[in-house]
Formats: C-alpha cells, sequence, structure tokens
C-alpha cells in the first residue's frame, strides 16, 4: 500500500495516453497510489499543500496547448517538493535530451526512471545519472494464443499519429506481399492516418483497409480480430529508445507480431518474427504456422513474469522504497 506516493500526470483524462496508462494508472492502482494532474497554471506549493504526499513520480509532461513534452512547470513543482521534504521521482520514456527541463529534473530528482537499458545508457551518456528501469506492463484482458489465417490474412498497425512514419514505412513493404491481405489501422488521427495510406503504393494482393479512431477497446477488439500485428520502425534515436509495449501487447493479446529489430524488440525476438520487411515477416507466419503459434505461447509465458502489472508495480515499489 503506497497512498502516499502519487503519480503525476500533466492533463486530464491522462487513460487516453498510453504511456500514462503504463507508468502511472497501472502502477498507482496496483500500489493503490495515487494519479493527480499537474498543469502549466497550478502553482506547486498549494499543489503539495493541498495533496499530503512523501513521494511524487513525474510522468512525461504533456504541454496541453501543442501535444508536447515541455516540463517547465514540472521543475518547478520538483523544486518545491524537495525543499519540503518530498521524495521525486523523474519518468523519462522518450528521447528528449535537448529539452532543457529534463536536464534539470534529472539533476533534481531523487531518481530517474526508464523503461529500457537503451534509454538508460543514453541518461547515463547524456545526463550523467544512473536511472532505475521499469518496464512498461502489459494492460486489458488476455487472450489465448492463436493463428490459424484463413483465405485473407487479417493484418494490423496500431499507434500514436507520432509513429505515422513507421506505418508510411510499412506500407511501402506490404506491396511485395503476394498472398491475400486485410489490413485495420488504430490510431487516434484517423485523417493523417488516410494521408499516410492514400499516398503509399498499393498491390492487388490488399482487399481492404479499415482506418479506426483509437479507444482502448476498438484497440483490443482488432488485436483480438486479427492475424499478424505489424511493428514496422525505422534507426532513429527516438524508436531505438521507446519500450517494448507495442510487442508486449500483441503477445499479450495472443498474437503473432511482425517487429523491427530495434532493440527492445530484438530482445524478444524469440516470441515474435523480428525483420526490417513487415512483408517479408508476413510471408514467412503464413509458411511457418506452427512455429508461429509456439512463439505466441511462449510468449505469453514470458512475459507473465516480466510484464504483468504486478511484476512491474514490485519493480516501482522496490525503486520507491530504495530512495533514502
Amino acid at each position: 500500500m503506497m497512498k502516499d506516493t502519487a503519480w503525476i500526470v500533466s492533463i486530464d483524462n491522462p487513460e487516453r495516453v498510453s504511456g500514462y496508462r503504463y507508468n502511472a494508472i497501472i502502477p498507482a492502482n496496483e500500489l493503490s497510489g495515487q494519479v493527480l494532474r499537474f498543469g502549466p497554471d497550478d502553482a506547486p506549493d498549494e499543489f503539495l499543500a493541498e495533496h499530503d504526499v512523501k513521494e511524487i513520480v513525474l510522468c512525461k509532461p504533456i504541454d496541453a496547448i501543442d501535444g508536447q513534452s515541455n516540463g517547465g512547470s514540472f521543475v518547478g513543482l520538483a523544486e518545491e517538493a524537495k525543499s519540503k521534504g518530498v521524495k521525486v521521482i523523474f519518468h523519462m520514456s522518450d528521447w528528449h535530451f535537448e529539452n532543457p527541463n529534463y536536464r534539470q529534473l534529472s539533476k533534481i530528482c531523487d531518481q530517474v526512471v526508464v523503461q529500457t537499458k537503451w534509454l538508460a545508457e543514453k541518461v547515463i551518456e547524456i545526463f550523467g545519472v544512473t536511472p532505475a528501469i521499469i518496464e512498461e506492463p502489459f494492460e486489458g484482458p488476455r487472450d489465448k494464443a492463436r493463428f490459424k489465417p484463413g483465405n485473407s490474412m487479417k493484418l494490423l498497425w496500431f499507434g500514436h499519429s507520432g509513429n505515422l512514419d513507421t506505418l508510411e514505412i510499412g506500407l511501402e513493404q506490404l506491396q511485395r506481399v503476394t498472398i491475400p491481405y486485410q489490413l485495420a489501422i488504430v490510431t487516434n488521427d484517423i485523417k493523417a492516418a488516410d494521408k499516410v495510406f492514400l499516398a503509399a503504393p498499393k498491390t492487388r494482393s490488399l482487399r481492404n483497409c479499415e482506418i479506426i479512431p483509437f479507444d482502448l477497446v476498438a484497440q483490443q477488439k482488432q488485436v483480438k480480430r486479427c492475424d499478424v500485428v505489424l511493428i514496422p520502425s525505422h534507426w532513429g534515436n527516438d524508436k531505438i529508445v521507446k519500450g517494448h509495449n507495442r510487442l508486449v501487447q500483441s503477445i499479450h493479446g495472443g498474437r503473432i507480431a511482425v517487429a523491427f529489430p530495434l532493440p527492445q524488440y530484438k530482445e524478444l525476438d524469440k516470441f515474435c518474427i523480428c525483420c526490417e520487411d513487415m512483408g517479408a515477416g508476413v510471408h514467412w507466419a503464413a509458411e511457418n504456422r506452427r512455429t508461429a503459434f509456439q512463439r505466441i505461447k511462449s510468449g505469453q509465458v514470458y512475459i507473465d513474469q516480466r510484464f504483468s502489472p504486478g511484476a512491474v508495480a514490485a519493480k516501482w515499489k522496490e525503486t520507491i522504497n530504495d530512495i533514502g
């Protein structure tokens, strides 16, 4: 029970942001902690007076106006909290090393937390602090492992609109698929996704494409419906440091994923199809159905030990308790 610990977010309705669900809402629920909003207009002293907490976890600060990471108001909150003897942890989940507010937060806080060892290496190299590593948990209902595609392979891409550059790559690679397939896309910006899809080369193998506005239930429904989840990417810094969550979520949902071999996905290559070319991965799955199914089943056993909400919450509790 950690009722005196609060995970701090910067927007209303944090459940709509996957990073807030994984790194605030789920661990707080598991540990009976709090999730509190602190916005740019809130005064740090008044906020801390209203909420009697012993530890705060500053999650990714999102500017309410343009949706970008800022963190200036979180710096003031961190400084005020430290002056009052409140332990401060900063969760850093993306590539924000050019942001001066992130550098300040990394120095002010008692501990920095990241979700992968690759991001940890960069934090050590660039900020000169050693972070704790706490993975992002899976969420939602478990579905049984299944790989029984019909006459038309059902493919799924899901993600935030900030990752539509990877969808563009994946669509280009799918033009080399020679077996019939259907495609579903789930994202928060369907107009932007539609623009990417319309600009992509087409193949006669594509039977239809459906673009679906994101909500968690819709995403879970599409994972359950599909045969293969596509996780294309590239070698940009912002992609290399991301978490395991899309691959882990696919395994949790009982579906095989074709995942670009970023280090966080390569680490789990026994439980997916890890390759740069989404089209080649789809063909491999079609030709190796039993192996694909076995990878999903063994993957579910593995992620239960490392990525379950309970396992992740235990790491949060240990990290918070270890701060002197």
